[in-house]
């Protein structure tokens, strides 16, 4: 799969996302190009509800083990 068109299923989730949310104003939404960027923005925004990681489960389970790092002991 080329960048670009990873890049357009990254911004369907975005709309996806925001349809779930529906008219919530306070609701922040930022595609990224890459995991290290992505984990950054999270850290920063530490006061964020909730956060949508879309990719495999390698990657999913890969970003949960650096937010929480106690996540595998449990």
């Amino acid at each position: 799969m080329e960048y670009r068109d990873l890049i357009a299923r990254c911004q369907k989730n975005e709309a996806a996302w925001k349809q779930l949310q529906g008219n919530d104003k306070c609701s922040k939404v930022t595609v990224l190009e890459c995991v290290s960027d992505a984990l950054s923005c999270i850290k920063q925004n530490g006061n964020s509800k909730s956060v949508l990681i879309t990719g495999s489960l390698h990657l999913v389970g890969a970003a949960l083990s650096i937010i929480d790092p106690n996540l595998s002991e449990n």
